[in-house]
């Protein structure tokens, strides 16, 4: 449990590293669950900006957790490495 919150805050810094407009449509498409098209009407942007800032917010916090160590893209990723499981 404790590492599991201890990836969670290292994952809310790589969150925090992101460029404004990219972490504020990372932020509401992974944690809000809102749909490209919503989050590019809040946004005043392009549902192409916002799959542009998803792609870009998933490989910058990837590589943030991996040069700490984790290998995996973090909490929200879903999806764990296969190396990190053994197989």
């Amino acid at each position: 449990m404790v590492q599991a919150e201890e990836e969670f805050l290292i994952f809310c810094r790589a969150i925090r590293e992101l460029p404004l407009q990219c972490r504020r449509a990372f932020l509401l498409r992974k944690v809000y669950d809102l749909s490209q098209r919503e989050v590019a009407r809040q946004l005043g942007i392009s549902e192409s900006t916002v799959e542009k800032h998803i792609a870009k917010g998933l490989v910058a916090c990837s590589a943030y957790m991996t040069a700490r160590g984790y290998e995996r893209a973090g909490p929200m990723s879903g999806q764990a490495n296969e190396r990190s499981r053994g197989h």
